[in-house]
């Protein structure tokens, strides 16, 4: 194997990126991986030999030195023909199934590589004696022109070694006349390439395309193919298959298939077709799907997987067209229209309901502690001689708390289901005192040992069909979870706090393309927490503080501006005796204002300091949550409840029907 000049000789080796996003480019681009040679290098390699053969036949015949063969400049330099390096010490082959194709390749290739080293070296020895060669110098030169002429071939000949390509998420947007060189090419799998939208050129006798994950909305005509695999895609209508007359499975999970008249006829049409899948798509979420398909396309074995002589068996419900009664024709009578058939069949039936959360105790709360620190203004307060100063008293929670969620919750595209459940008042009250907060609401449900509470919230929904209703589908059911914390204070103010904290998302595809209708899952959901709300209430707590730091420092600044210098109080000293006691009055109900100024300020900012603290700790909280909501989605309409048979009427019943009919 020859090293590709990107990897050193040792080191690390991969399979390169695709160089282009065209089948042939991806291609080629990994044959040089095994080859060490481009496409572009060995095309001119293989002109470059030929010339030189031309150049040295041409020449051999001349009896004059001065004719000299003419080597390309491509030939020229120490890197014409590069080391060869073994297979295993390359990645894995992963575009074919197996090595086979890959070894035949790099076997022609180097067998061509070596006979331009021939070529080149019998070359170099008859320099100087061009026209007065040797017997043996003659033969040699006649060997290697030989040899590089029976080695020689044309690049796309390579393609011819294989039977089988696999090109998965390589980049692939667009496929290039180029594999209808792939004459042998039975089985071609292009998946995971979602910039493929279409299939325009197939190989001439491929039997097998495969191409999952693409965005695929149509494929070529194909007289060969026998089995066509495009789930994932983008496929609305495939009248495609009309085209391949040989098709016999056709395999469409989770495409945009929407028109059910459309599918039944092109699916009636098609002598050949035996096995389909239409898993996921929008016709499948439908109630009468199967009925349809079974009744309108009798030549088909296997519908989703199933044979359909079981289907045949099961209940089939006709919407009429006309007033009156419809009476279905039996296995051997005539095929229904599609028309007839498909009558009605225009809504998909989901519904969702939220069962239980798991986990509700670690919503509580657990009170902020804080002292009571001294008014700046209780210093005039004398103490009695021999007495300490007491310490602050450490209070409970100056504050009731009490905690509310609720749940809200969307699946489907705008007309979809929307899932709100009511204001959930949880039982825990986090409170230090009485306050004046109105009385609690009973809880709708209540909260076991283990933190379990009953939800019972519920919603149905009737989409109408269309191309983009299985992705709206899938997409997932988004519940947000809001918690509202209501705080009531001794002197009747109250604070709210709301916080969208997260949610929890589930995935639906799998109900998608499950068992038969109607599809029930129940699912166990872990919340998956909002960092960044929850950063934001950190943050507005930190607004809080820094407003109380603030108005705390200008009341200081102005508390030094409104002091009387000490130099002022002692000439004032004899002035102030004379005052009279009206002034002396005025001047105590001033300082009582004053006093009561403080204490209000000072139990404001207390206040602003308590709610910071509270949010502070209510988001250290709810960042520890563990929290779990049972969902129970369904697809499709709920089973109809069977009729009670009618128990056989006794002596007296019948003797008094008897006397009632009399």
């Amino acid at each position: 194997m020859i090293v590709p000049r990107p990897w050193e000789v040792g080191g690390w080796r991969k399979l390169p990126g695709p160089v282009g996003s065209t089948f042939e480019d991806v291609f080629w681009n990994a044959v040089g991986a095994y080859t060490g040679y481009s496409v572009d290098e060995f095309q001119s390699m293989l002109d470059a030999g030929a010339k030189l053969n031309a150049s040295i036949t041409f020449g051999a015949e001349s009896v004059h030195e001065k004719v000299q063969p003419v080597v390309p400049a491509r030939l020229v330099g120490d890197q014409v023909i590069r080391p060869i390096a073994p297979l295993s010490a390359l990645p894995a082959v992963d575009i074919c199934e197996s090595e086979e194709a890959i070894m035949k390749l790099r076997s022609r290739c180097f067998q061509y590589t070596e006979s331009i080293a021939q070529l080149l070296e019998a070359t170099r020895n008859c320099c100087g004696h061009w026209g007065r060669l040797r017997r043996a110098q003659r033969i040699q030169l006649l060997r290697a022109l030989s040899s590089e002429q029976k080695s020689r071939f044309e690049v796309d000949e390579l393609c011819l070694y294989f039977t089988d390509l696999r090109l998965c998420g390589k980049g692939i947007s667009e496929v290039t006349p180029t594999v209808g060189l792939f004459s042998n090419l039975t089985r071609l799998i292009l998946s995971n390439n979602p910039g493929l939208t279409c299939v325009p050129y197939l190989p001439p006798a491929c039997l097998v395309f495969i191409a999952c994950g693409c965005s695929i909305e149509s494929v070529c005509r194909s007289s060969t193919l026998l089995f066509l695999g495009l789930s994932f895609n983008a496929v609305k209508s495939f009248d495609f298959v009309n085209e391949m007359p040989a098709l016999r499975v056709l395999d469409l999970t989770r495409n945009s298939v929407f028109d059910m008249e459309e599918t039944v006829k092109i699916l009636a049409n098609h002598e050949a077709l035996q096995e389909v899948t239409f898993v996921g798509c929008p016709i499948a979420l439908t109630s009468n799907y199967t009925g349809c398909i079974t009744k309108g396309c009798p030549r088909l074995r296997l519908l989703d997987g199933v044979v359909l002589s079981d289907l045949k068996d099961a209940a089939f419900t006709a919407v009429p067209l006309t007033e009156g009664e419809v009476t279905l024709a039996s296995g051997n009578s005539r095929i229904l229209s599609p028309d007839s058939i498909c009558s009605g069949l225009n809504d998909i039936h989901i519904s969702a309901s939220i069962v239980k959360l798991e986990g509700v105790g670690h919503f509580s709360h657990t009170g902020v502690q804080r002292e009571k620190c001294p008014s700046v203004d209780h210093s005039e307060v004398k103490l009695k001689k021999g007495k300490k100063k007491p310490k602050p008293a450490v209070l409970g929670p100056l504050y009731e708390l009490r905690t509310s969620i609720s749940l809200t919750g969307s699946w489907g595209e705008n007309d979809g289901l929307t899932l709100a459940s009511d204001v959930i008042s949880l039982p825990f009250v986090a409170t230090g005192i009485k306050t004046s907060a109105p009385p609690r609401a009973m809880c709708p449900a209540g909260v076991s040992a283990d933190g379990v509470m009953e939800v019972g919230c519920s919603g149905k929904a009737t989409l109408p069909i269309s191309a983009g209703v299985s992705d709206s589908l899938s997409r997932g059911f988004i519940l947000t979870l809001r918690v509202d914390d209501d705080i009531y204070f001794p002197n009747g103010d109250a604070k709210n706090f709301s916080y969208a904290i997260g949610s929890f998302v589930v995935d639906c595809s799998s109900l998608l393309v499950s068992g038969p209708l109607p599809r029930v899952a129940s699912l166990k959901i872990p919340l998956v927490l909002s960092e960044a709300a929850l950063e934001e209430k950190l943050l507005h707590a930190q607004e809080l503080r820094k407003c109380v730091a603030d108005s705390l420092h200008l009341c200081t600044m102005g508390s030094f501006g409104n002091e009387t210098p000490p130099s002022s109080s002692a000439k004032n000293l004899c002035t102030s005796r004379k005052r009279c006691k009206k002034t002396a009055l005025d001047r105590g109900s001033t300082s009582d204002c004053r006093l009561s100024e403080a204490r209000r300020f000072e139990e404001d900012m207390e206040g602003m300091k308590l709610l910071a603290s509270i949010e502070e700790r209510r988001v250290e909280e709810l960042r520890s949550l563990d929290v779990y909501v049972t969902l129970e989605l369904a697809i499709g309409p709920p089973p109809k409840p069977s009729q009670p048979e009618h128990l056989p009427l006794g002596r007296n019943q019948r003797h008094r029907i008897l006397m009632k009919g009399g």
